[in-house]
């Protein structure tokens, strides 16, 4: 079968459907729709796998002014499809909150998938995954009906057990999100996929003693099998720009090699302070006046907003 085909399909007779309709029918998933619509349901899953931004765009409310940018929707694509990630981007970019909603997504898709945030310690990741757990949540309501919450959490607002330094996050499919750090908290546990959040400022002797091994087993389907196809051991790298002679620096360096040498399996990109500024996430005056200031040394704005 074209899979480029099978999906242009999908995308025609359901995606596009969908899209126009206001009023979408509320649908009973019983053993015998399953049994008639076997086909249709995989190919929409598949959809949904490898282009994650269309699932947020059906989705969205139609009462929201939310819309995806052009360059959030590679980072959604990218992010479901490599093994290994790579990136380097200025703040005001919408890293986190982008890599939250994969977290979300891969939850939903993969069921039984056990990913974790990782940042330089618990509580820096707990705040991450709380902020944009209310945000996101908030966004796109339809997400918070795959989770395993009671009705009184959600009437709440109350989408998982977080704390000052432990956050986690169940789905209706036993997948399941948590948060890990770099020191020796972090050894003995199975992860599936993870995300580590500035990296540039992680220790090496760390991550690839505590949090690498974590991903030492990869995820099996309901059926008990693997799936060749999934980005197993999946490792998101995101932060703002570190230094040079590190190992973060080291490790972006890798990737990109890696992504030459084996192109269907890595993805090393990065931005700087413009693509904020033109889709009005970051003030243009903001970034003049750290340029212009005396006491904002040059290497710091070069870091923080042009990601060098």
């Amino acid at each position: 079968m074209n899979t480029n085909n099978s999906l242009e399909q999908v995308m025609d007779r359901y995606y596009n459907t969908f899209m126009e309709r206001n009023d979408m029918e509320q649908i009973v998933v019983t053993p015998q729709y399953v049994d008639e619509h076997r086909e249709e349901m995989e190919n929409m899953v598949r959809m949904f796998t490898l282009y994650p931004d269309y699932l947020i765009d059906l989705i969205t409310p139609a009462d929201s002014y939310f819309k995806l940018f052009f360059y959030q929707r590679i980072f959604l694509r990218v992010g479901m499809r490599y093994q290994e990630v790579s990136g380097t981007f200025p703040r005001a970019y919408s890293k986190s909150f982008l890599d939250f909603i994969l977290n979300v997504i891969k939850g939903i898709v993969l069921p039984g998938a056990k990913g974790f945030v990782c940042a330089d310690t618990k509580k820096q990741a707990a705040m991450i995954v709380e902020e944009k757990m209310n945000e996101v949540f908030r966004l796109f309501p339809f997400f918070v009906n795959e989770l395993k919450i009671s009705e009184v959490d959600k009437a709440k607002k109350k989408y998982g057990n977080v704390g000052s330094d432990y956050a986690e996050m169940k789905f209706r499919n036993d997948s399941q999100m948590d948060i890990v750090n770099t020191t020796n908290a972090g050894r003995g546990g199975r992860r599936h996929l993870g995300n580590l959040e500035e990296f540039a400022f992680m220790d090496g002797d760390n991550v690839n003693e505590v949090v690498i091994p974590l991903l030492n087993v990869d995820r099996r389907t309901v059926a008990g099998l693997l799936n060749p196809t999934e980005p197993h051991a999946q490792q998101i790298m995101i932060t703002t720009a570190g230094y040079k002679n590190t190992y973060a620096h080291d490790r972006v360096l890798e990737c990109l090699v890696r992504m030459a040498l084996e192109p269907g399996k890595a993805f090393c990109f990065g931005g700087d302070y413009r693509i904020p500024v033109m889709h009005g996430l970051l003030s243009v005056d903001k970034v003049k006046d750290k340029m212009q200031s005396s006491s904002y040394k040059l290497e710091s704005f070069l870091r923080e907003y042009c990601s060098v």
